[in-house]
């Protein structure tokens, strides 16, 4: 999932949809709660009763049933309800939790157990075949909807078929559209266009595609190429179990019919209100405990008032589904007691500036640009490494754990990576570019380096820190700060600069889901143009081979060895991997990062009373 950004980005909540949907930043607006040197009452928020004992040592916490989790939100509503139309990795988290059983998940806990995927409507982890063209998974018996009806294959099959319908469906993530064996037209487009409006030839084609055993609890996936990764495309909501007659396409998104622990009560301008599914049950879903006896999200706060709420626990019973303001932040460390209810924690966001290859076709150069970058500085003038992240070491971030290790090129372990910038050598990676491409550097020190960035309030101090840097090696900077369409404008070639701000958000926790979407040339968000250069043939080569190496730990060494591969080229210009700070109130207990999605385990949450 790329994210356009210069300035630094907002945590989950700043993740943006595919140029095919909404490619801009959540803007908080509507309702403002004003706020006064006292706490804000908030007339929903529980308080915790007081404790009767008297002992100087501190209580074992038992998780309890029962109270209302608030979850607190700067936006008028979430982007999408819908299943097959979640694409944020919060609201995935969210739902998954909560509302939509799919064919597998992931573990709620922390750390890299986090990214392990375990069956979830399935009976197992999926059956795939030699060559990884095909998947099957058996689902469990006795799993009903909210309306008691047993879910079965072809309630699965006919949410799979809805993503198809890009006309009404929208906004959603597309990987069976160009995966799953259905040809493409003329147009490059799915001859199958989903189950409302079709021809017979595309109906064929998916009934081909996506098949139900006569036992109706079989599903079988026949894909267009090898993806021993595929299952982890089963922790999507487009898998997650839909019966057509209530579908109501596109006004499905405001109601959508739960096969989790919850489903929804309420969804107004105010709240979404989730209570309890009588028809789910534990019994075929080891992986939700739901504690909360309701779950509660308030739309539309102010993200000062959502601060301010946290930090004078006015609602103890709440977590901020937003990360603080940046003016915010130090105050949640001010404290023991505010230390203890937020997380700083790495994400599964990577930061960096594409090459434009073709405009700059020499790796010295690059190599000269990269080294001379004021990593540092502009870290430290956007809240230091505490809250901005790491500085990164390529394009895979530590949260893929199986796939990731540093490449030592870039970022730390690199022995020439100095991050205020190490100008003696970048100097001399010039001076190596101006005998092997000497028309580059003249364009560059001439000219200047045109860097296309997103218009963000931080622009004139971070372009100065920029500017003050290459001009120690010679090269002026020419900043294109766009003001709207960001990505849509990058990605034409003919209107891209040299360098463009770029980040990436991997869909699932492997760099199948990385490496080939920035750096194949049809890749989802490939600003490098990198098929012309040189070492491009035999780059594509490995990546196919390690989509078709069955073995996870050799093709976890194949993404390390690529990951490599694209900081020796200079593709990419890496610099952060990014973190988010979740805050919460005292009365939400056992919050953990889960790695799958950098977002909360809300399945593990419960209020103390």
């Amino acid at each position: 999932m790329s994210v356009d950004i210069y300035d630094r980005p907002t945590g989950w909540q700043g993740e943006v949809l595919r140029s095919r949907a909404l490619r801009s930043f959540a803007v908080a607006c509507g309702l403002t709660l004003f706020l006064s040197s006292q706490p804000v009452q908030f007339a929903w928020a529980e308080k915790p009763k007081a404790s009767k004992s008297k002992s100087s040592k501190p209580a074992v916490l038992k998780p309890t049933p029962g109270g209302t989790l608030n979850l607190l939100l700067s936006t008028p509503h979430f982007a999408h309800l819908d299943p097959a139309r979640i694409y944020l990795s919060r609201d995935r988290a969210f739902a998954s939790s909560f509302l939509f059983r799919t064919l597998l998940t992931y573990r709620q806990v922390a750390g890299a157990k986090g990214t392990e995927l375990v069956p979830d409507l399935a009976t197992n982890l999926g059956q795939v075949s030699k060559d990884a063209t095909a998947w099957s998974f058996k689902l469990k018996n006795g799993i009903k909807f909210e309306d008691g009806k047993e879910i079965r294959c072809e309630h699965i099959k006919y949410s799979v078929s809805r993503v198809f319908a890009q006309d009404v469906i929208t906004d959603g993530p597309m990987h069976l559209i160009s995966l799953l064996d259905i040809p493409m037209d003329a147009k490059g487009k799915s001859i199958y266009s989903g189950p409302y409006t079709n021809s017979l030839e595309g109906l064929t084609a998916f009934d081909k595609a996506v098949t139900c055993a006569k036992d109706k609890k079989t599903i079988t996936f026949k894909l267009s190429r090898p993806e021993p990764d595929f299952n982890y495309m089963a922790t999507f909501g487009y898998v997650s179990p839909i019966q057509p007659e209530k579908d109501t396409r596109d006004l499905y998104d405001l109601k959508p019919e739960s096969t989790g622990p919850y489903k929804i009560a309420e969804n107004s301008d105010i709240q979404l209100r989730l209570t309890k599914n009588k028809y789910w049950s534990a019994k075929t879903d080891p992986n939700r405990i739901p504690m909360p006896k309701e779950v509660i999200v308030k739309f539309n706060m102010s993200r000062e008032a959502i601060d301010q709420a946290i930090l004078d626990d006015s609602i103890p019973n709440a977590i901020s589904l937003v990360e603080p303001l940046r003016a915010n932040r130090e105050k949640f460390q001010a404290t023991k007691k505010l230390r203890a209810r937020n997380i700083i924690a790495t994400n599964n966001y990577v930061r960096y500036f594409a090459f434009n290859t073709r405009a700059i076709p020499c790796v010295e150069a690059r190599k000269a640009i990269y080294l001379a970058w004021p990593t540092k500085a502009l870290t430290d003038i956007q809240g230091g490494e505490k809250f901005v992240g790491t500085y990164a070491t390529g394009s895979i971030s530590p949260l893929l754990h199986l796939d990731f290790a540093p490449t030592k090129q870039v970022g730390p372990g690199s022995p020439e990576f100095i991050p205020e910038g190490n100008y003696e050598t970048a100097r001399a990676s010039l001076d190596l570019a101006r005998s092997a491409c000497p028309f580059v550097v003249n364009k560059l020190t001439s000219t200047g380096l045109r860097v296309d960035v997103r218009k963000s309030d931080d622009f004139g101090a971070t372009s100065a820190l920029v500017n003050e840097a290459l001009a120690k090696i010679g090269i002026p900077v020419i900043w294109n700060e766009i003001t709207s369409d960001y990505i849509s404008t990058v990605r034409q070639p003919s209107k891209q600069s040299d360098l463009s701000s770029a980040g990436w958000f991997a869909d699932w926790p492997r760099a199948s889901a990385v490496i080939p979407e920035i750096f194949l040339a049809k890749g989802e968000f490939n600003l490098t143009q990198n098929e012309t250069d040189e070492k491009y043939k035999n780059f594509a080569a490995k990546v196919e081979k390690a989509r078709k190496t069955l073995d996870s730990k050799a093709r976890a060494n194949l993404w390390k060895e690529l990951d490599l591969d694209a900081a020796r080229f200079f593709w990419h210009l890496p610099t952060h991997f990014g973190k988010t700070q979740t805050i919460w109130g005292s009365s939400v207990q056992s919050v953990v990062i889960w790695d799958a999605f950098s977002a909360p385990a809300f399945g593990k949450i419960w209020i103390k009373k």
